[in-house]
């Protein structure tokens, strides 16, 4: 990654030690994450620098985006995935759609929009994530594009 970010370098070591801790641990606990990071350090110490680290920097997307592309493999073809998920956090309904590249079992959120509404997405959103995605995405590189059936519609696909 350190080729593909122009960030710190103790930046860039973290976030790669994060990643590992959560595809190890399939999990998102804050205190498991925290136990995965660093033996030598308290758990309390690794929860307050990812907490710091989320708080603190904000990831650009972007570039995120096109590092894993670069690393799960640059001249494969790819399946798209395309769902949307709706809950409630305490008062606050999240709805977010997304676009995600499936690589070998596994499947890799790339673009997504948040979305002011609770029903299901429309024809203008879905153009607007396809946009997205064709900038790091060409169209050649998609072998195929799953979804559920509330995705209907010719006009964004």
């Amino acid at each position: 990654m350190q080729h593909q970010l122009n960030w710190n370098q103790a930046r860039i070591k973290f976030l790669a030690t994060l990643i590992l801790a959560l595809l190890k641990l399939t999990a998102v606990n804050l205190v498991l994450l925290a136990n995965a990071l660093n033996g030598s350090a308290k758990q309390q110490s690794n929860c307050r620098r990812i907490q710091r680290f989320s708080q603190q920097f904000e990831i650009p997307f972007q570039q995120i985006t096109q590092v894993v592309l670069a690393l799960l493999a640059p001249k494969s073809d790819f399946i798209l995935a395309i769902d949307r998920s709706n809950w409630k956090f305490g008062p606050l309904q999240i709805n977010i759609l997304m676009a995600a590249v499936v690589y070998k079992a596994t499947t890799f959120p790339l673009f997504w929009m948040r979305r002011g509404k609770k029903e299901n997405s429309n024809t203008t959103e879905r153009i607007q994530l396809m946009e997205r995605r064709f900038k790091f995405l060409p169209k050649k590189r998609i072998k195929a594009v799953v979804a559920d059936r509330e995705f209907i519609g010719c006009d964004w696909f």
